[in-house]
């Protein structure tokens, strides 16, 4: 809930505050009769619409994940990372091997929020221009590997207090992984990016 609210307040409702002032600056425009820069602001205005309108349908999938009972998961992920892809221009390559349907709901949404998370912390922090995503199962765990070319971090700087809101979001990622039994890795170099390595039980942990 708190990662929606913050996508929402990052995202969404920034975006929107922002067209309710081009919005001001045309009605400025159209009454001194400025029709060359008018239509300017209006063409930007119509690209920063559909661009929030697309961040609006990547938040509302959030709270979705039924659909991955009827569609299969690849599919999602697939939809999802595409809207990503183009909401961000970033240069996403997912691949999701054959995973059976031996795997059990709760890791399917697990997964689901997972690569939702990872993404949008990419996007926040990362400052990557590229993503590599992969899922592969094994028939008894499921691996998911993300790896960015962002500016990544130095574990030491990490211990010494810094990226801090990002150590928090990688956080909040291991404490949904070790919720259905699984182990989460981070290998990260300063300059070079990031890897992301999870894996987990196509089962979850029984408590």
């Amino acid at each position: 809930r708190r990662r929606i609210a913050r996508d929402i307040q990052e995202g969404p409702a920034q975006q929107y505050s922002g067209y309710v002032m081009q919005v001001e600056i045309c009605q400025q425009l159209l009454k001194k009769g400025i029709s060359d820069q008018l239509s300017q602001e209006l063409v930007s205005l119509k690209d920063g619409l559909n661009k929030g309108l697309k961040r609006i349908q990547n938040v509302i999938s959030v709270l979705t994940p039924e659909a991955i009972q009827t569609q299969g998961l690849a599919t999602i992920l697939g939809q999802y990372v595409n809207r990503v892809k183009n909401d961000t221009g970033m240069g996403i390559q997912f691949t999701c091997g054959h995973i059976g349907d031996e795997i059990d709901f709760t890791i399917n949404n697990t997964i689901f929020c997972l690569v939702q998370s990872c993404l949008s912390n990419i996007q926040a922090y990362s400052q990557s221009k590229n993503v590599e995503m992969e899922l592969v199962s094994d028939g008894q765990t499921l691996t998911m590997r993300v790896a960015d070319d962002g500016h990544g971090f130095d574990i030491e700087k990490v211990k010494q207090g810094m990226y801090r809101q990002e150590m928090e979001n990688f956080e909040a990622i291991r404490d949904r992984v070790n919720l259905v039994g699984g182990q989460m890795r981070i290998n990260s170099v300063e300059g070079e990016g990031t890897l992301l390595e999870i894996t987990m039980p196509l089962q979850p942990k029984k408590t």
